[in-house]
């Protein structure tokens, strides 16, 4: 299976191609970022404007902060989340790529 980077970003009105999301991107997943921050995930603003996080202690961010999800390719649909509530990722090894930590799906 192949790893993608996290790159959350800032809210927009309309789903854009913002720094670090390729343009070919199939899905999006909007953060609950208040909650998220409330249980100590951090985040960070990079140089060129992408808000990156580490996930928690194993690198992940948990399902549980998924506010909405979005296929965006072939077309524009939302997709559930109800079978992501209460799940919990599996504990395994942190991909790098480019210095950036790979979110193991």
């Amino acid at each position: 299976m192949q790893q993608h980077p996290l790159y959350p970003r800032p809210p927009k009105p309309q789903l854009v191609v913002s720094a670090g999301m390729r343009p070919n991107c199939e899905v999006a997943v909007f953060i609950n970022g208040p909650l998220a921050l409330a249980d100590g995930i951090p985040f960070f603003r990079s140089a060129n404007g992408v808000i990156l996080t580490p996930g928690n202690a194993d690198g992940f961010l948990l399902p549980k902060y998924f506010k909405e999800a979005l296929q965006l390719r072939p077309t524009r649909k939302p997709l559930s989340l109800s079978d992501n509530e209460g799940t919990e990722c599996q504990s395994g090894p942190r991909h790098t790529s480019r210095g950036r930590t790979m979110i193991q799906q």
